[in-house]
């Protein structure tokens, strides 16, 4: 079972209650599981164990066969190599870290033998055979000369083999060696010094009778305390090594194998010469005391037993060699980096051992070490790990924990390792086998070791982003604080929350300051609250916790302690003066002083409820000159609020009052009297004058008081709705006009239906409609109510809004006799908020305006009765002796309910 994310594993790892993979963290040496109790496990091997092939992972087999393009390959290998089927072209092409690396022999190499990994070509020189071995990582390859005669081929003499490269240059590495540096600058492929041995160790003597017992490219002898090894691979201890560099011309590698070694009577044939063409990948390593300046860089685990030595062995009677091997494992180890380890082992397969007696061997952390690694250049041991006494391998032995006949893995406590791998974030991390090195304690050891680390992430230490905060004493902020941060996460991608410890200074701590555990990008922040704190200095830090495991949760290390203030004052009401009178549209010096500690403030007129927004404050400070420009005439009152700086506004504002002259509205009806149901309903009278009453016509259940267009700032504010039964229609007493030439009437108007009358006026007692406002069909589509104006049968019609139902309309209509002009002005408020859309008319006939005008709600009043009944609901009623300029028709819509209560008659617009 796999997934894509550490998230998502983690995820459904706790559902499943089974590890489950994390497929996007799979590679060839490395493997990372999600585990049901919210740890990971990661798996990295020394060398790889998975390569893919057809789009998946499958185990390495290096075994070989010819592809369809004619050239072998192994089945899966973890690096991209091919060798010739025989031919002039390439005798290998690998490519690793974008680079291509083509190497091709002298001469036409001949169809080759192919072995599980190996082709051979025989006798690429007369008795000279050319062995190349595919390994889990790379390739490996050797010159098997099988006689003094055949030496006469390479002895002394320069072998140039050409490398064609790709992505990449070719250069001597200064060890010998040689290495291929890719586009960006990283070794890609790597090479070590070459060398020859010849086959002395096969009997521990030396000379023709030697030579004798020995034949064949993989000649293979019995090593003491062990089974027979194939000398293709390395020299065994007692054979005779001379070690050998190689030079770079160009992109050519030239090797020249050493003369002394084929003219010395006493070497032993077959003599192998390693030509140091094996591009390698891995970083595994041994020391050689027998050796001591070879190089054993990725050494294979080809042959019987296989693997290689750790220890000492000194057992003369069955071999000639005294010596002792060290072994060198590296493991990447940055996805550790400041984890916490849960556990870890270090497991590595024992192929032999020296008899069935238990020895130890232990586990080293190591400095680390390269290709150019020998005996004589081999680091002292770090850190002593752990240890084991165990003895597998060595055929007879009685089967036990420690002991047992077969090859059998052998794992070591590693978790002090992984723990400082952690902690110092080692990006790669170099562990050591050794055993002791002055009495016998020989073992093998294959080469594809395993670190095994279960851990947990410690989650990222949060950034506190409000409320902020600093050196005692810190910034001040108002009593209802948010607490916010972001980098609140886990590297693991699982859910965790943020903890805000807030304490008062010197005091005791806030509880219950934690966010839910999610999962979010380092940006996103987390917050709990507002929290209201009284006044004081406060401390605070901050820290997050893994919640994946509920029992055994995971916090990371917390911030820095800082501190910030809470103001838990309300400031004063500022003190407001003005002049007794002023003129309207002109502005009046009103004089305004704040109280000590304010910052900010805002004022408005004829609005005593609530304070503005935040957004309404300005700046300002001390005393204040405030220029105020009243529109309206009458009694007028103006309102200030103070903010103080942490944005605390006063409870009441301060006013002062000033009589504005101008012309008062001539009736307004608030429409907030509720109108039972029966005969005899109350009357509503007009605030201007008062002695002007609404009253019902028939009234036969229709009309209904509900919610008015001001309820959400008011919720004494209420409306009348109507059904749009005509008979329903109410009228007012009579309204004594001022003069024969202006009139206007405006009210806030949502409509439920497309047609009927909302307001109107007209002469008393039924007569002709003067002005009416209504909803009519619009002339190209009937579906789509208007806004109508009509006066002495003309009609004008706004065609830029289509009435929605339910939306409130402030509507405004008037006549002007002077200019001959009927003029309709609306402006939508609860669909898209316009500048009021106006449509003029112009009337040819002038109308005379009665001396006295009544006026109509839910319908008109004629001669015959009631009729043009209106379905929806009206409020804030006004009748003007004027018409309304446009800059008196914008106030009216864009004030905040301006009909205030202290003097509803001095709301008129001046004219």
């Amino acid at each position: 079972m796999s997934a894509p994310t550490e998230q998502l594993a983690a995820a459904l790892a706790r559902s499943q209650g089974t590890p489950v993979e994390v497929s996007s963290r799979t590679t060839p040496t490395e493997q990372t599981l999600a585990n049901p109790d919210g740890s990971f496990t990661l798996s990295i091997s020394s060398a790889p164990v998975r390569a893919m092939r057809a789009g998946a992972w499958v185990a390495v087999d290096p075994t070989l066969s010819v592809s369809a393009d004619g050239r072998v390959r192994p089945y899966a290998s973890a690096i991209d190599v091919s060798f010739s089927n025989g031919g002039r072209g390439p005798a290998v092409i690998v490519t690793a870290e974008g680079a291509t690396v083509a190497w091709s022999w002298p001469t036409a190499l001949p169809v080759p033998t192919i072995s599980s990994d190996r082709v051979t070509y025989a006798s690429v020189y007369p008795g000279v055979d050319l062995v190349l071995r595919a390994t889990s990582s790379s390739f490996a390859d050797v010159l098997v000369v099988h006689s003094a005669q055949a030496a006469t081929s390479v002895a002394g003499k320069p072998i140039t083999l050409a490398m064609a490269i790709t992505g990449g240059t070719v250069s001597a590495d200064g060890g010998g060696g040689f290495k291929v540096v890719n586009a960006l600058g990283g070794v890609a492929l790597r090479g070590d010094a070459p060398a020859e041995w010849d086959s002395r160790g096969a009997t521990g003597t030396s000379g023709p009778a030697a030579q004798a017992s020995v034949a064949g490219p993989s000649a293979t002898v019995t090593e003491p305390g062990g089974g027979p090894v194939d000398r293709v691979v390395a020299p065994l201890g007692s054979d005779r090594f001379v070690g050998l560099s190689a030079s770079v011309t160009g992109s050519s590698l030239v090797v020249t194998a050493a003369s002394s070694l084929f003219s010395d009577p006493a070497t032993v044939y077959p003599v192998y010469v390693d030509p140091s063409t094996s591009l390698k990948t891995g970083s595994w390593a041994m020391a050689d005391q027998y050796f001591p300046t070879a190089k054993y860089w990725n050494w294979s685990d080809a042959g019987t037993p296989g693997g290689q030595g750790v220890g000492h062995y000194a057992d003369t009677t069955q071999y000639p060699t005294v010596e002792s091997r060290r072994l060198y494992f590296s493991f990447p180890t940055s996805t550790l980096s400041k984890k916490v380890i849960t556990s870890a082992s270090f497991t590595a397969t024992e192929v032999w051992a020296w008899s069935c007696t238990a020895a130890a061997v232990n586990l080293y952390e190591s400095p680390a070490v390269t290709s150019a690694l020998t005996w004589n250049t081999r680091p002292a041991w770090g850190k002593l790990v752990s240890t084991k006494t165990v003895a597998h391998g060595y055929p007879g032995c009685t089967t036990s924990s420690t002991v047992s006949s077969s090859p059998t893995l052998v794992s070591f406590d590693a978790k002090a390792v992984a723990v400082d791998a952690a902690a110092k974030g080692w990006g790669t991390t170099w562990v050591g086998l050794g055993a002791s090195e002055t009495t016998n304690s020989w073992k093998r050891f294959k080469h594809d070791a395993t670190l095994v680390v279960v851990y947990r992430s410690v989650p990222n230490v949060p950034t506190i982003t409000n409320p902020t905060c600093g050196a005692s004493p810190g910034p001040t902020h108002a009593p209802s604080v948010i607490f916010k941060a972001k980098n609140v996460v886990s590297p693991d991608k699982v859910a965790v929350k943020v903890t805000f410890d807030v304490a008062r200074a010197g005091g005791t701590a806030i509880a219950n300051l934690s966010t839910q555990p999610v999962t979010v990008t380092p940006t996103t922040e987390q917050q709990v609250g507002p929290i209201t704190l009284v006044g004081g200095t406060y401390t605070m830090d901050a820290y997050t916790t893994d919640m994946s495991v509920k029992l055994l949760p995971l916090s990371s290390a917390k911030t820095p302690v800082c501190y910030f203030q809470v103001d838990a004052s309300t400031p004063p009401s500022p003190q407001v003066y003005l002049p007794a009178t002023g003129p309207s549209g002109a502005p009046v010096p009103a004089t305004v002083v704040l109280p000590a500690g304010t910052t900010r403030y805002a004022w408005t007129i004829n609005r005593a409820g609530a304070a503005p927004g935040t957004g309404s404050f300005v700046t300002g400070a001390g005393t204040l000159s405030l220029p105020v420009t009243f529109p309206t005439s009458g009694n007028e009152t103006l309102y200030v609020w103070s903010m103080n700086g942490v944005g605390t506004v006063s409870t009441d504002p301060g006013s002062a009052g000033i009589t504005i002259s101008g012309t008062p509205a001539l009736a307004r009806w608030g429409l907030d009297d509720s109108l039972p149901g029966g005969a005899g309903p109350a009357d509503e009278a007009s605030a201007c004058p008062a002695n002007v009453p609404l009253r019902s016509g028939l009234l036969s259940g229709g009309v209904s008081s509900v919610g008015g267009r001001w309820i959400a700032s008011d919720p004494s504010d209420l409306a009348l709705q109507f059904a749009g039964t005509a008979a329903d229609t109410l009228v007012s007493g009579a309204i004594a006009m001022p003069g024969p030439d202006d009139v206007s009437a405006t009210a806030w108007v949502a409509p439920n239906g497309l047609a009927g009358t909302a307001f109107a006026l007209g002469a008393p007692a039924g007569g002709t409609p003067l002005v009416s406002v209504s909803l009519t069909p619009d002339p190209a589509d009937a579906t789509v109510s208007r806004w109508t104006a009509t006066l002495g049968g003309v009609s004008v019609q706004v065609p830029t809004i289509d009435v929605v139902a339910g939306d409130w309309y402030h509507v405004t209509a008037g006549y002007s006799r002077s200019d001959g002009l009927l003029t309709l002005s609306v402006l939508q408020v609860d669909g898209l908020l316009i500048f009021p859309d106006s449509v003029s008319a112009v009337i040819v006939a002038p109308v005379v305006v009665p001396a006295q005008l009544e006026a109509t709600v839910g319908g008109v009043h004629v001669a015959t009765g009631f009729d043009q009944g209106f379905v929806g609901t009206v409020d804030e009623l006004l009748v003007y002796g004027g018409s309304l300029n446009a800059q008196q028709v914008t106030y009216l819509d864009t004030a905040a309910r301006p009909y205030g209560t202290n003097d509803p008659c001095s709301q008129a617009p001046q004219g």
